[in-house]
């Protein structure tokens, strides 16, 4: 199912979920078209958002059953964004990655929060994750460790899956011992009612 949103001034900035969509963005002077191809989701209703605003874009589901990804977020003329590095498991004191996949992902998303915070939105307003896993048997861990801090920390987050997501398995790290290294991207929203 192909599935557009058009908007007659440019703006429209949308962050979709690599594992459900291919964009087909083309650009001009005077609108903004971006089509893509609709997964498996429950709704094809296009809604269209103020300014300021950020919203998700859907849950996906496979087989009847959701999984633990959306399809992504849109914003429409965010105030700005905020790309962090990769972010990792590390002790500030010990520069060692600290014990296990649990505690590296609670730590790197600890760590991600202050960092958004200190540049002016929040966790709640990440419109991008890529996430990096070093052994693929950690996979279900660290799924579970990452929604567990998600629904502590950013419920509404985690309840839209209002984001887009990349995990990456069998990656090799910068250190031996890191098992888990998280991007984020987010948006700084004109609308401070939304953060």
């Amino acid at each position: 199912m192909l599935l557009s949103v058009r908007k007659v001034l440019a703006g429209v900035v949308c962050f979709v979920s690599t594992e459900t969509f291919v964009p087909l963005i083309s650009l001009d002077t005077f609108s903004t078209s971006i089509d893509f191809y609709k997964a498996e989701t429950p709704s094809s209703e296009v809604v269209y958002l103020e300014e300021g605003v950020k919203q998700g874009l859907g849950l996906i589901y496979y087989g009847g059953q959701l999984v633990e990804w959306g399809v992504g977020a849109k914003v429409i003329q965010p105030a700005g964004f905020v790309f962090l590095s990769g972010v990792e498991g590390r002790d500030p004191e010990t520069n060692r990655p600290v014990e296990g996949v649990r505690a590296q992902t609670r730590l790197a998303l600890d760590k991600i929060k202050d960092r958004l915070g200190k540049a002016g939105t929040s966790i709640e307003n990440v419109v991008k994750f890529v996430w990096y896993v070093a052994r693929r048997d950690d996979k279900d861990e660290f799924i579970r460790s990452r929604d567990e801090w998600l629904a502590e920390n950013a419920p509404k987050l985690l309840k839209e899956r209002s984001y887009a997501s990349t995990l990456l398995l069998d990656v090799g790290l910068a250190l031996p011992d890191m098992l888990v290294e998280i991007d984020a991207t987010a948006v700084i929203l004109q609308n401070p009612q939304s953060s």
